[in-house]
């Protein structure tokens, strides 16, 4: 096991915008490489992610925060920009993850389960619509609102989804299933730095999906820094709208 997550790890080094995810039943650490891959942000799960019973302690945050690990993502995550580019490199990750990985998750590292994502980015971005976004949330018009909607229906988004690709649920509202979508992958990792199974949608496609599931709600961009819902009074009113749209899917 050792040298396989040697192996996985000199991969990442070479590997442009890659996810390496190291996990167990209580918690995991990620390591995604940045566009020069000799570099790659280190985060460890915080107790947004961790079991009821499970979470970290002040003792082990202060043990963390000696190897350099700081507070990220509002405080979800405790991470570091490490570099990986040479084996030495790799040993030092290695050897302090072979430490603090039992402290924190009650198993050794090489009993951990790993995986190695290459190819993790959609190419999506929606800049236009998490602009009206921003503005709807500061300046609460009807006019912008209906902008908002509009834009939805015609934009390309990620709906996370299952394995089966079903719509994930995220959360729930009186006892109704709530979906996500993001607007773009930087996104994704601001809700889960692990990343999840997505597909490529049009807003409309979106709507008519989730419509089948009887959803609570429609959450855009769950903990991110420009994010909003849709409710079930809002997305039944859109799925009427979307009947004279095409089921296309966006290549």
């Amino acid at each position: 096991m050792t040298q396989y997550i040697y192996s996985q790890l000199e991969i990442l080094a070479q590997t442009p915008h890659g996810r390496l995810v190291f996990q167990n039943v209580i918690g995991w650490v990620v390591l995604q490489s940045y566009a020069r891959p000799h570099q790659a942000l280190c985060e460890i799960a915080g107790n947004t992610y961790l079991p009821k019973e499970n979470k970290i302690s002040l003792e082990q945050e202060n043990l963390v925060k000696q190897y350099g690990y700081t507070k990220r993502r509002g405080d979800r995550t405790i991470g570091k920009i490490i570099q990986i580019s040479t084996s030495e490199e790799r040993d030092t990750i290695f050897t302090e993850l072979t430490n603090l990985f039992p402290q924190l998750y009650q198993e050794s590292f090489e009993e951990c389960t790993s995986t190695l994502y290459t190819d993790v980015l959609s190419g999506i971005t929606n800049p236009k619509f998490t602009k009206t976004m921003r503005a709807l949330s500061q300046k609460r018009t009807h006019d912008l609102r209906l902008e908002v909607y509009r834009m939805f229906i015609n934009a390309t988004f990620l709906l996370a989804i299952n394995q089966d690709e079903s719509p994930r649920e995220v959360e729930k509202l009186a006892n109704l299933p709530c979906f996500a979508v993001f607007t773009d992958d930087k996104s994704i990792r601001s809700w889960d730095p692990r990343g999840t199974l997505w597909k490529k949608m049009y807003g409309f496609e979106v709507i008519n999906t989730i419509m089948k599931h009887n959803p609570g709600s429609l959450i855009i961009n769950p903990r991110g820094n420009i994010s909003g819902e849709l409710y079930k009074n809002e997305l039944q009113t859109l799925a009427k709208a979307t009947k004279r749209f095409s089921p296309k899917r966006p290549s």
